[in-house]
């Protein structure tokens, strides 16, 4: 338990399952205020309102599908990339995403062109599930404009989205 001004926090300690496939660290439960999801101050994302996530990394964007996505596909078994190189344009399709339940598109959340992709996904495609807002990241991208976020949802417009 730590405390967090006057109130108590407590970690959910099984809350990864529960509360749509999010990393463990990122849920807690106040007493007063319910369920949250804390930031880590470092790691901002961006959305679209299907799901994909975007966040600036240097120079470059990284790209990936959003915790509540991840949960609500199923088991991902395999994911099938852009190839570097190639052209993304935001919200057309540019991967595609193979769980136990469906076979699903992947929509650039912006444009640019394909730096690297996550090769760890060849061979552990349930990353996605498992942690994807780090290592279950997609692809990082050259952005063809200045503000590539620019017109996507926050993190707090996409978590009231999903929560309606």
């Amino acid at each position: 338990m730590s405390n967090y001004g006057s109130h108590s926090v407590h970690l959910q300690t099984d809350m990864r399952r529960m509360v749509l496939g999010a990393p463990l660290q990122a849920w807690i439960a106040h007493p007063i205020y319910g369920l949250h999801l804390v930031r880590d101050p470092i790691m901002s994302e961006s959305y679209l309102p299907t799901h994909e996530w975007a966040r600036v990394d240097g120079g470059l964007v990284v790209i990936g599908l959003s915790p509540f996505a991840a949960g609500e596909v199923g088991e991902v078994i395999h994911v099938q990339l852009p190839p570097v190189g190639s052209t993304v344009n935001r919200g057309k399709p540019c991967a595609e995403i193979e769980s136990v339940k469906s076979v699903n598109d992947y929509y650039s959340p912006i444009d640019g062109i394909v730096a690297e992709v996550n090769a760890a996904l060849g061979s552990n495609p349930e990353l996605v599930n498992s942690d994807p807002l780090k290592a279950g990241w997609f692809a990082k991208i050259k952005p063809s404009g200045a503000n590539p976020l620019t017109g996507l949802l926050s993190a707090a417009e996409y978590q009231a989205k999903i929560t309606k």
